[in-house]
């Protein structure tokens, strides 16, 4: 007799890889083996690929409902789900999409789902005690020395492409003309449980960027200066303590 391990190692590959080995562990009754594990196959995909549509709104409104769907079979079968939970299912499609030939005259499609990923990681991300506004009324000696860690649920993008401009028109029921070949840079974040998602200079996405990466203060002022002369540390830094989204070490 096959183990329950056995077992529920067949089934999921009757449903993922076609696997028949299932099928004499089954009864059959009025229905064959294969249809219903045909049964099981089509329901599981359809709510795997609707995980996906709803995770992925404005990349399954570029791409249409039928390529989507395909799209979406695609990466299930290649990268089925590997826990009960599947909250955080998809956050691959990104990667798997920035590699897939049927998408290369598109390279922004994976920067849109990138840009969707992080507001769905945003939203479940964890929350930890933050620094405040009034940090900088007694802040410590040698701030500028001072190194920053950032709340889980914050992160940054950068893109060849209009991606934040394409995205925001989709929100909207008019889709404006977009020049698609415009870099933009991102800052995507969680604040009183709604998500916020807004472009920034890359002056400013220089210094969030060095400070993600552990640099002092000091230096990652240097490292936007570098790019911007006039860079100034005020509004950034106030918008990171006004949002809590620095946290403390």
């Amino acid at each position: 007799m096959t183990n329950i391990s056995e077992i529920q190692t067949q089934f999921l590959n009757s449903i993922f890889n076609n696997d028949e080995n299932i099928h004499p562990e089954i009864k059959v009754t009025t229905i064959s083996a294969k249809d219903r594990m045909k049964i099981y196959k089509n329901s599981t995909f359809a709510i795997l690929i609707d995980v996906l549509k709803n995770s992925y709104p404005v990349l399954y409104q570029l791409v249409g409902e039928d390529f989507f769907k395909v799209l979406a079979t695609n990466f299930i079968k290649q990268n089925p789900p590997n826990k009960c939970d599947i909250t955080n299912y998809g956050w691959d499609l990104p990667k798997y999409l920035s590699n897939l030939e049927q998408v290369k005259d598109y390279p922004y499609f994976a920067d849109i789902a990138t840009l969707e990923k992080n507001r769905q990681q945003a939203y479940y991300a964890d929350e930890k005690p933050s620094i405040h506004a009034e940090y900088l009324i007694n802040p410590p000696a040698n701030i500028e020395l001072t190194t920053f860690d950032f709340q889980p649920h914050v992160s940054l993008q950068k893109s060849d492409y209009a991606i934040y401009s394409i995205w925001l028109a989709h929100q909207n029921d008019e889709i404006p003309e977009i020049n698609i070949n415009s870099e933009e840079y991102l800052l995507t974040y969680r604040y009183a449980m709604n998500i916020f998602t807004m472009p920034i200079s890359l002056a400013d996405f220089t210094f969030l960027s060095a400070l993600k990466n552990k640099e002092t203060l000091q230096n990652a002022v240097k490292l936007a200066q570098n790019i911007q002369d006039t860079f100034t540390i005020q509004n950034i830094f106030m918008l990171l303590l006004k949002n809590k989204l620095l946290i403390k070490n």
